[in-house]
């Protein structure tokens, strides 16, 4: 199987992108914004979060039921919501810009987007 998966790319892949993002001198923390971006950071990370602990928690013998109310959460228009508001910039904004448009970025095209069109897909398909 692994030989299948091989030829689908190749092993040296050249990164012909100049100013490669690696992590190196980004560093923000939660006091880094202003209480309202904390509060939404908050609410999204506890909410991901917790679909992610009851998956823990039953992948062995899952039963599906008991992530209804998350899949109705993230199919509803709170989550995007909170993202719009997210990337909104504030006059009180204290991150440096950069820092501010590399999270938000994280958080828009992370987990959240995801969890948000598998869930609006769970619904449109009835399958839970």
């Amino acid at each position: 199987m692994n030989a299948f998966y091989e030829q689908l790319a190749p092993q040296i892949m050249t990164n012909h992108k100049k100013d490669r993002f690696t992590d190196d001198g980004f560093g923000i923390t939660m006091q880094d914004f202003t209480p309202n971006y904390q509060a939404i950071l908050t609410t999204l990370y506890q909410r991901k979060k917790s679909v992610y602990d009851l998956w823990l928690y039953m992948c062995h013998s899952p039963d599906f039921t008991p992530f209804e109310h998350h899949v109705d959460y993230f199919a509803g228009k709170e989550p995007l919501n909170l993202d719009k508001k997210f990337g909104e910039r504030t006059h009180e904004q204290r991150p440096p810009p950069e820092l501010t448009r590399k999270v938000v970025l994280g958080v828009r095209g992370g987990a959240l987007t995801s969890m948000v069109f598998t869930a609006e897909t769970i619904k449109r398909r009835h399958l839970i």
